[in-house]
């Protein structure tokens, strides 16, 4: 495939390498590669480097964190107050990583100047968890108090209160910002129990449910970003089912993906287009059956798919990938506007897709699930 559209954007928006293999690979894998996995780029055999940013452990070598790794070394974008190298492998070991040669302690300057009472608040540096319950290191009496983990950058990204060593509060998690709550678990005595609910970063309502002793329960409730039902699950004791005013639309869907599997393009558009039929407000029908009209070289139909999926959720990172590919493609085959004003507006749109996927990608390698990491004594 001709990629010049793509990478003209590409320079234009000055992204980095390393977001250029990126995009171009999730790209890529959206219209013709199912499957296909993002290598990483690690350490050479042998340099096992564990690092620590703040309170976020990477470990070297994995590929969902390989980029992270590349991009701790990159001192300009994090702001790096300090770093700390440990290859002792007696203090190593002490510390419990296994299989570990290095670790290279990162706090950044943001982490560093927290004021004095949120660095009194402890995370996972200062805290065990023996037998589901928290510990301060050092003390044979659970911890009650509040707890906050950060993103790689610094910010807040979670926070929650303990008593009796077990979590007895409403957890919060946050976006990049460290302000704005993406979701709200209720927990008691260590246990999911209560409501749940999940945000956009507009506030809005992005899904609804409950657990009731650590399962979920009852009726849960997904919304895209305007507003509008996205799907809804009925779990009893945990199992969950789907309810059955709402069962046909799904059906067809699933069915569509099962002919995608085995390549059967044509009947696999026929059972998106009857669960859209259905649920006419279905993002996921119409970006999947984009991807079986591009399949069968019908741009122009799968653009209008893409259109339509994003209209329902701009938030459709996926979609909005495939629609930036699709515009390349359908301009490369010279079958774009005609007007030379249209024309450039086409690129314009194609552009301003691959700047919003780009945007995506740095949010999403910042944002990690926390590994709790074993407390080095000299890091403060």
């Amino acid at each position: 495939m001709n990629v010049g559209y793509i990478w003209a954007c590409l320079l234009n928006q000055q992204m980095r390498p390393m977001t250029y293999f990126r995009l171009i690979a999730l790209t890529l894998l959206i219209i013709f590669i199912e499957n296909m996995t993002v290598q990483g780029r690690g350490n050479k055999t042998g340099e096992r480097t564990l690092y620590v940013l703040d309170s976020v452990a990477l470990e070297t070598g994995s590929q969902k964190h390989a980029y992270l790794e590349k991009k701790v070394l990159w001192v300009d974008n994090i702001a790096i107050f300090s770093k700390d190298t440990v290859t002792d492998s007696v203090e190593i070991a002490r510390l419990g990583f296994k299989n570990t040669d290095t670790i290279i302690y990162i706090i950044t300057r943001e982490y560093h100047d927290r004021p004095q009472d949120i660095k009194k608040i402890p995370t996972g540096f200062a805290l065990d968890m023996k037998r589901d319950r928290y510990y301060l290191k050092g003390s044979k009496t659970p911890y009650s108090g509040p707890i906050i983990e950060y993103f790689l950058l610094g910010k807040k990204r979670m926070q929650f209160k303990v008593r009796d060593g077990y979590t007895n509060d409403t957890m919060f998690y946050f976006f990049p910002d460290g302000k704005t709550v993406e979701t709200s678990i209720v927990f008691k005595d260590g246990i999911r129990n209560g409501r749940v609910q999940g945000y956009f970063s507009d506030g809005k309502i992005k899904e609804t449910g409950e657990f009731l002793n650590g399962k979920h329960t009852g009726i849960w409730t997904e919304y895209y970003s305007t507003g509008k039902l996205k799907s809804r699950m009925l779990y009893t004791e945990g199992i969950k089912t789907l309810l059955p005013q709402d069962k046909p639309t799904w059906d067809y869907y699933y069915i569509g993906k099962s002919h995608k599997i085995e390549n059967e393009f044509d009947d696999a558009i026929k059972s998106f287009t009857k669960a859209i039929a259905l649920k006419p407000d279905f993002a996921e029908a119409y970006y999947e059956r984009s991807r079986m009209l591009a399949a069968r070289s019908k741009l122009t139909e799968s653009l209008k798919d893409l259109n339509q999926a994003i209209a329902i959720e701009p938030y459709y990172i996926e979609a909005i990938a495939t629609r930036a590919i699709v515009r390349a493609k359908i301009l490369e085959a010279g079958n774009g506007p005609t007007d030379p004003k249209e024309a450039e507006k086409e690129k314009d749109n194609l552009c301003a897709d691959l700047k919003i996927v780009n945007i995506q990608f740095d949010t999403e390698f910042d944002m990690p699930s926390p590994v709790f990491a074993k407390e080095a004594s000299h890091v403060k």
